[in-house]
């Protein structure tokens, strides 16, 4: 056998009954259904990053509230938990010496996932790195779009081997995220679903993948 690649039985552990890929998915769509479609708060304070909504209602004398930005720490929440279950696997698998690719695959992601933790809790594209760095914005997309990209070519005989379900909906969810942010006029409620809104459930769908994935390695191999 060679541990270097997935194993038949890693792949087959890896294979998750139908419901557990829609629990990754339909609780963060139906949450940010229930936030756009909710009378009471308005859909951007729940969204939005805390520190961005609060500047703007004190400009306005109407700061603060603690759901400010309630959606985007969960967000930030999720990526935390998808960079922590990748980097810990790395760890094991590093330590176990029999599946250097898989090692690498993790370590990869947990530290792709960690930038993009980073960057959502401090607003890194937004206000950091074009203060700091002097990178415009779409520079910075266009970085985290090239490492994206990269780690899905390197890897992509292990995602593959793996069932890429969950992370082909992730994908297109962060898709369809950036191109409403790029297209969409106006802060309608459905525009702001169709930015963050599927910004949570790629988000969502990407720990999923990447859990049922660590499952798969350490869990497999443990039992071997």
């Amino acid at each position: 056998m060679n541990h270097a690649k997935v194993t038949p039985q890693a792949t087959r552990n890896s294979t998750t009954p139908a419901w557990l890929n829609i629990i990754a998915v339909v609780p963060a769509l139906l949450l940010c259904v229930a936030v756009g479609l909710q009378p009471w708060i308005p859909a951007d304070d729940l969204f939005r990053d805390p520190l961005a909504v609060a500047f703007d209602a004190a400009a306005k004398g109407e700061c603060c509230h603690a759901y400010y930005g309630m959606l985007s720490l969960l967000s930030t929440l999720l990526w935390c938990a998808g960079a922590s279950i990748a980097l810990f696997t790395a760890t094991v698998l590093v330590s176990r010496r029999n599946a250097p690719v898989a090692a690498k695959f993790f370590l990869s992601v947990g530290v792709l996932t960690t930038l993009l933790m980073v960057d959502d809790a401090f607003q890194g594209h937004e206000f950091f790195y074009p203060l700091l760095f002097r990178l415009p914005e779409s520079a910075t997309v266009g970085i985290y779009a090239a490492m994206l990209v990269t780690h899905l070519w390197f890897f992509r005989r292990h995602i593959l081997a793996l069932g890429p379900g969950l992370l082909v909906v992730s994908l297109l969810a962060f898709a369809v995220g950036v191109l409403t942010d790029l297209l969409a006029t106006g802060g309608t409620v459905w525009a702001r679903l169709g930015e963050d809104g599927t910004k949570l459930i790629g988000i969502s769908a990407w720990t999923a993948f990447h859990w049922r994935a660590a499952w798969a390695h350490v869990v497999t191999e443990q039992a071997s």
